[in-house]
């Protein structure tokens, strides 16, 4: 009787190291591994809908400033025709001059 339960003990043994090292036993941390990286995934495709969400409004608020930029143009020539013909004046086109010297050495 001990020889018999002597040999399945080491029986079970030797099963129990050809399961590992064929991968049986490494089932549950390979399941938790590949849980980990997709809940990585998971994170990793909100920050991308996040960032190009983002992108979006970038893009809706530097199309708004583009329209006020115009539209803030706009009014300036408006004005200034409003001048030109009310006053009878016409305004040349200033030429890129460096500012006068101011006397204080900040050139």
């Amino acid at each position: 009787m001990k020889s018999v339960s002597f040999y399945v003990i080491i029986s079970c043994i030797i099963l129990g190291m050809i399961f590992d090292v064929m991968g049986a036993g490494q089932r549950g941390r390979r399941g938790r591994g590949r849980g980990r990286n997709q809940n990585i995934n998971n994170q990793l495709d909100q920050s991308t809908s996040r960032i190009q969400g983002l992108n979006a409004e970038l893009d809706n608020l530097s199309q708004r400033i583009a329209d006020l930029l115009n539209a803030h143009d706009n009014t300036i020539n408006i004005i200034i025709n409003n001048i030109q013909n009310t006053y009878n004046v016409q305004f040349t086109q200033a030429e890129n001059q460096p500012p006068p010297n101011d006397g204080n050495g900040n050139d």
